[in-house]
C-alpha cells in the first residue's frame, strides 16, 4: 500500500477518535516514519489503555472490519485488536507486555508521557515517545530498530 493511503486511514481514525475523546497514540514503525527515521511503514500501530477499548470499538464500527482474534498476539498486549480499514492493517494495543530474561514487563499508555504530536491535514495525531519505543524494541530483541533509533537520536549505539 502507498504511504498516502495509510495516511488517509490514519486521519480517518484520528477524526473518529477525536469525536469520542479517546486517549491514544501512534507507535512502532509509523512513529519512526513521522520522526523521519524510516521512509515508509507497513501497518498502523496504535497504543491506548484498556479503559478506552469500548470507545475505540464504537468509533471504528462502520469504518473498518475487526478481524478475528489471533492467539499469536496474546503475548503482546492485554488487549490486541486487528482492524482492516480500507485495506490497511491497523493494530490497536492496550497494556503492552514484553517477556525478557524470564520477566514480564508491562507498560500502559500514560497521558503525561504523550508530549509529541504531528498535524496531518489539520488533524492532530498523538505520538508516543521514540525513547519509549527504543525500550520496547530492546525488550523485544529488535536490535536493528534500537540501532536505527540510536543512530537518528545521537545516542550511544546499541551493544
Amino acid at each position: 500500500m502507498k504511504t498516502e493511503e495509510k495516511l488517509k486511514v490514519l486521519k480517518k481514525i484520528a477524526v473518529a477518535f477525536e469525536e469520542k475523546q479517546i486517549l491514544w497514540a501512534v507507535g512502532a514503525s509509523a512513529l519512526l516514519y513521522f520522526k523521519g527515521m524510516v521512509p515508509d511503514f507497513g501497518d498502523i500501530d496504535i497504543v491506548t489503555t484498556e479503559e478506552e477499548i469500548p470507545k475505540i470499538i464504537a468509533a471504528l464500527k462502520g469504518i473498518g472490519l475487526l478481524k478475528p482474534e489471533n492467539p499469536a498476539n496474546k503475548h503482546k498486549a492485554r488487549v490486541y485488536l486487528e482492524y482492516l480499514i480500507d485495506s490497511i492493517l491497523v493494530d490497536i494495543m492496550a497494556e503492552l507486555i514484553f517477556h525478557k530474561d524470564n520477566r514480564e514487563h508491562r507498560f500502559s499508555l500514560k497521558e503525561e508521557k504523550m508530549t509529541d504530536s504531528i498535524m496531518l491535514e489539520g488533524t492532530r495525531i498523538p505520538l508516543q515517545s521514540v525513547q519509549e519505543w527504543r525500550m520496547y524494541y530492546s525488550l523485544m530483541g529488535r536490535t536493528e530498530k534500537v540501532r536505527l533509533i540510536d543512530k537518528n537520536t545521537g545516542r550511544k549505539l546499541y551493544g
